[in-house]
């Protein structure tokens, strides 16, 4: 008889929402499931049993599985290390907004029903965004993202120092060098003033460009490898990619942004 296939993710997936566990609550009759996923079904349920058996659980909140919290913490860093050879930037949950939701590898990322996540000092809390999980201190490096169909968005990159608990304007006085679309028709350099942007069409991928030293982050169309916008400035510490998918309370229709993988060239002579 052949063996049950099994998803490598099998042991870290909560039953009730089927992606990777977030705050893993230990329900008395054994089962872990999302905390947030656990009070939703209670609310909707109107009883306090286990989505998965039905064994109903006394008052009090159920404690979180430290254990296998932290089992699904070195999960996300083993998938970021192993990205990092197939993508040039992969996300950081640990910076993210908790209104975001991500793939299981951590290069898509959209708007998504609220989460109960730590208030970190990393996490952004001030605007519905993520942060790259590696920053630059030197050097050219360059990633392209589908945008999709999405009508609000912005990305770009951010100083490490940037406020992420106070609401800000997303411009270059306050750390950020990012483009946006709004309303799906209007596309916006985020500049002091707010730049608008001449485009034909929206544009579905677009590289961003960053060269540490000369101070520049360039936006180039990636499909016609025409260039969208180019601010200039001086940077003196470490630099962040940004992603902002746009809100959304269809979430069927938020913006999916995806970070493409790098292409390696093989020349053969």
């Amino acid at each position: 008889m052949a063996a049950k296939n099994s998803s490598p993710y099998e042991d870290i997936t909560c039953p009730q929402c089927t992606d990777i566990y977030c705050l893993p609550v230990l329900l008395k009759c054994g089962h872990n499931i999302c905390r947030v996923c656990l009070f939703k079904f209670w609310e909707w349920k109107g009883l306090r049993e286990c989505p998965v058996c039905g064994h109903v659980s006394d008052t009090g909140r159920p404690p979180i599985n430290l254990a296998l919290h932290n089992v699904v913490k070195e999960h996300k860093v083993l998938i970021m290390t192993k990205n990092r050879d197939k993508f040039p930037v992969v996300l950081d949950p640990n910076t993210a907004h908790a209104n975001l939701k991500f793939s299981q590898e951590l290069t898509c990322v959209h708007y998504d029903s609220k989460q109960f996540l730590p208030d970190n000092l990393e996490r952004l809390t001030n605007r519905v965004s993520v942060l790259g999980a590696n920053g630059f201190t030197s050097g050219k490096h360059r990633w392209t993202v589908d945008v999709g169909q999405g009508k609000d968005w912005y990305i770009g990159v951010a100083l490490e120092s940037i406020q992420r608990k106070n609401t800000i304007f997303l411009s270059p006085a306050e750390g950020v060098w990012v483009i946006g679309l709004s309303n799906g028709d209007s596309l916006w350099a985020q500049t002091t003033t707010r730049s608008k942007l001449p485009i034909k069409e929206k544009p579905q991928r677009i590289t961003v460009e960053l060269d540490y030293e000369k101070g520049k982050v360039t936006f180039i169309n990636a499909v016609d490898s025409t260039k969208i916008y180019s601010f200039k400035d001086r940077f003196s510490e470490r630099i962040f990619p940004y992603f902002a998918p746009g809100l959304c309370e269809d979430t069927k229709n938020s913006s999916m942004l995806t970070i493409c993988p790098q292409i390696i060239k093989v020349e053969v002579e």
